[in-house]
């Protein structure tokens, strides 16, 4: 009686580096085809950890490993890495410039303002990064908004807009 106890042979497969697809968190990945030897007939080829080809992966490592069965149940199993990278900027809107006459009696006004927005293929945060805050006094002048935007990959874009405060009011005379 012949017995089998020579485990499959898989071709190696290197890792994937590759950039995320366009407005997506992720990327479509197809890898080469598994190739494998057996001195006698090869029964499975299949994933046993991580996604299949042409699925689409996340943005970050994920470690596929595939696993050859020959048909007297012998196994090899071979991993390697598909590493997806965010290179998409996120992108962000912003208010128009603001023009705006001082309050009565003073020289300042009072400005309130929206923050920004901004959207990305990943996890995006808003954060003012340059002037006062909506909602304080500016003075008489102009004076520039500045928000950022970073994804979870540390990806950004910046946009400004300014704040012109004018002095419309006419001065006053009290006579003696």
């Amino acid at each position: 009686n012949v017995k089998d106890d020579q485990d499959p042979e898989i071709e190696a497969i290197s890792d994937i580096n590759i950039d995320s697809d366009p407005d997506v968190c992720g990327a479509i990945v197809n890898f080469e085809t598994i190739i494998a030897t057996d001195n006698c007939e090869i029964d499975t080829i299949e994933v046993t950890e991580g996604l299949s080809s042409g699925s689409e992966f996340p943005v970050g490592k994920t470690t596929v490993s595939i696993t050859v069965t020959d048909m007297s149940g012998n196994t090899t199993t071979t991993s390697f890495d598909v590493n997806v990278t965010d290179t998409e900027a996120p992108e962000i809107t912003l208010n128009c410039d603001i023009s705006q006459s001082t309050e009565t009696g003073v020289s300042y006004a009072s400005v309130d303002f929206d923050s920004a927005t901004a959207t990305d293929n990943c996890n995006v945060t808003v954060e003012q990064t340059a002037g006062p805050v909506s909602g304080s006094q500016f003075e008489i002048g102009t004076t520039t908004i500045t928000f950022t935007a970073t994804d979870d990959a540390g990806n950004t874009s910046e946009c400004s807009f300014t704040i012109t405060v004018e002095d419309n009011e006419g001065p006053t005379i009290t006579c003696p």
